[in-house]
């Protein structure tokens, strides 16, 4: 079996926090209160390695819940992939591979509060990048995770 030409290199948390205020109400609906958005910065010196950034933001109807995730994962694709497979890598798959570590995070956290564990739901990131909710910009100067 031949290795992936798109490496994942791991990922790193720099910002999480959950407020539950005394107020909070497990039955209210998280349904239409969650956000996830999409950053990719690309190395200057290497533009085959991008770092993807999820910012993950959820709250409940009365806002007695406030949870905030951002999480960064590495990527490094191989000089010989195809620019149009790079894009849809980067685009699509990155993400894909990342979610379920916020997912797990979110989930593990909320249940060891002592209130009902939250779990995010399963996300389609083909449609949301035909959505455009995707940002891009080029300002990491590194090939590393931004620090």
């Amino acid at each position: 079996m031949e290795n992936s030409r798109f490496q994942f290199l791991g990922y790193k948390v720099p910002e999480f926090s959950l407020e539950v205020k005394d107020n909070y109400i497990s039955s209210l609906s998280l349904k239409n209160n969650l956000s996830v958005n999409i950053q990719k910065n690309f190395a200057k010196d290497n533009n085959r390695f991008v770092e993807v950034v999820l910012f993950i933001k959820l709250t409940n109807e009365n806002e007695s819940l406030k949870l905030n995730l951002t999480i960064k994962g590495g990527f490094l694709a191989d000089k010989e992939m195809p620019e149009e497979l790079f894009e849809q890598t980067h685009t699509v798959s990155a993400p894909a591979v990342l979610y379920p570590y916020a997912r797990a995070i979110i989930s593990t956290c909320t249940a060891q509060a002592a209130i009902p564990q939250i779990i995010l739901p399963l996300m389609n990131f083909t449609s949301v990048a035909s959505e455009s909710q995707l940002s891009k910009s080029d300002e990491n100067d590194s090939g590393k995770l931004a620090e």
